[in-house]
């Protein structure tokens, strides 16, 4: 908390606001794991904020890490830097090349395959692990991106895909905490990021490790109140380093990155 930020109040009239503004749809999910506590749904929410910051900057550093090996390799191996423009691509992959295209040029810039690169979804990078590219593209291209490991098409589209489902979540301001009947894995979503990372360049996965205030986060989750009002302070309780399935480099600190 900011050193003049001021406490949040977390009173009657403060969680009905809150409601309002937030939507009782988009708090549904919160609610059933408090038990239709109001108070502990906010905290919560909160809660899964926190963790979706640390998730976002794993994610990125992920995804930048994986497109530009991806054209690192295709760039070699078709001898053209604009390679999307001469594989075989289906109709709506191909459209998400133009796509990416216009939005650079909307932005004023000279169409360049770094500014196309940057701006391609990564949905278009996990699609080029897919079943329908495997001979063409996986087979003879793409899995030299994953130089650092023999990793499968079939394990890394699956991966990939698993990604960016969290991905999307995260960036639709969702929840990634889960629901009451199954609450998500969220070290293992980590784990799982940071391995796919080193599948490329260990290296990064480590600096993105360091980075990373999920573990921090995680230790804070918040306590559930044995009453409605008022809402006790969150405990942190132990919570060991994620155990990577990297080497043991990939254990993080448990303090929150400076900035």
């Amino acid at each position: 908390m900011a050193e003049l930020q001021a406490d949040f109040v977390y009173d009657d009239t403060s969680i009905t606001k809150l409601e309002r503004s937030l939507s009782q749809e988009r708090l549904g999910p919160y609610l059933d794991l408090a038990n239709g506590n109001r108070t502990y749904a906010i905290r919560l929410y909160e809660w899964n904020t926190k963790l979706s910051e640390a998730f976002y900057s794993a994610i990125q550093g992920f995804e930048v890490t994986l497109r530009n090996a991806i054209h690192e390799v295709m760039a070699d191996e078709l001898q053209r830097e604009d390679w999307y423009d001469a594989i075989p691509l289906h109709e709506e992959h191909r459209q998400w090349v133009n796509r990416a295209k216009d939005r650079v040029a909307d932005n004023g810039h000279e169409i360049t395959p770094g500014r196309v690169i940057a701006e391609l979804m990564f949905g278009f990078w996990v699609a080029l692990t897919n079943t329908d590219y495997a001979q063409a593209l996986w087979d003879q291209h793409v899995h030299k991106a994953f130089h650092e490991t023999r990793v499968g098409r079939k394990e890394a589209a699956k991966r990939l895909k698993k990604i960016r489902f969290l991905r999307n979540r995260v960036a639709h301001h969702e929840s990634i905490i889960g629901h009451i009947n199954r609450e998500r894995n969220l070290k293992l979503d980590m784990q799982e990021i940071l391995e796919a990372t080193s599948w490329i360049c260990p290296t990064t996965a480590v600096w993105i490790s360091h980075n990373n205030s999920f573990d921090y986060h995680y230790a804070e989750r918040p306590r559930e109140p044995q009453g409605e009002l008022p809402f006790p302070s969150a405990v942190n309780p132990p919570a060991s380093p994620i155990e990577s399935a990297q080497p043991a480099e990939l254990s993080r600190s448990s303090a929150p990155p400076s900035a």
